[in-house]
């Protein structure tokens, strides 16, 4: 999975596929095993390996072994965060964010209590680096083109809210990229809070580390990596 498209693949504005690329077409000729590591014997240099499907287990001698299993997302700091907020590590999470925009819109064109209503279009993200800055564009996006084809649903009634603890969005880039893109955030409407973290979370809040409670149903997370 390439992760950076992750956001398009949520917004629609790719294909999904286009975001995958089978492991075996890339080495073509080399031994791949999609299986987990049950147990490494350094002394013996053998790492044994079991199938998901058959439980079979394997024994794989090596030279040298490199382990490279990524990170995690921890958010045990942020009560109710890992229960109620989405993540955008994988491509099911990218789907599963697609569906739940569109069934807030569609809830919300005929909800009539405007609490509710507001809480269904309120649309926040949490941390403003690659991912998270990604995530807001492509999510901004999609809720404004897709909100023209709901007959209640006015542009107004739609917030996007990015989130960031620091001073300025993009850390990994170059001061004046960053300030160029939340010029352009900005100017399309999303709502960028910097110096502000999420620090809880219910159902229909997200509760800010200044005490501010946000009404939302749709609360997306891009912060909380951690070693695996």
């Amino acid at each position: 999975v390439f992760i950076p498209m992750l956001a398009s693949a949520a917004a629609g504005s790719i294909e999904t596929l286009h975001v995958l690329n089978p492991i075996r077409r890339m080495i073509p000729g080399i031994p791949f095993h999609a299986e987990e590591v049950i147990g490494i014997d350094l002394s013996r240099r053998i790492v044994t390996t079991a199938s998901p499907i058959t439980g079979r287990e394997a024994h794989l001698s090596y030279d040298h072994l490199v382990l490279g299993l990524g990170n995690t997302i921890n958010l045990t700091s942020m009560p109710g965060v890992a229960q109620h907020a989405k993540t955008m590590k994988s491509l099911g999470d990218a789907l599963h964010l697609r569906n739940h925009v569109i069934s807030m819109l569609e809830a919300a064109d005929v909800e009539t209590d405007p609490q509710i209503r507001q809480e269904l279009l309120t649309f926040v993200v949490a941390g403003a680096g690659f991912s998270g800055v990604e995530t807001v564009g492509e999510l901004n996006d999609l809720v404004h083109a897709i909100s023209k084809s709901y007959p209640s649903l006015t542009e107004d009634s739609i917030k996007v809210i990015l989130l960031h603890s620091r001073d300025r969005i993009l850390p990994e880039m170059g001061p004046e990229l960053a300030a160029f893109a939340l010029t352009k955030l900005r100017q399309r409407g999303v709502d960028v809070r910097l110096n502000t973290r999420i620090a809880a979370a219910t159902p229909h809040e997200a509760i800010l580390s200044t005490g501010e409670r946000i009404p939302t149903r749709t609360l997306v997370v891009t912060i909380g990596a951690a070693i695996n």
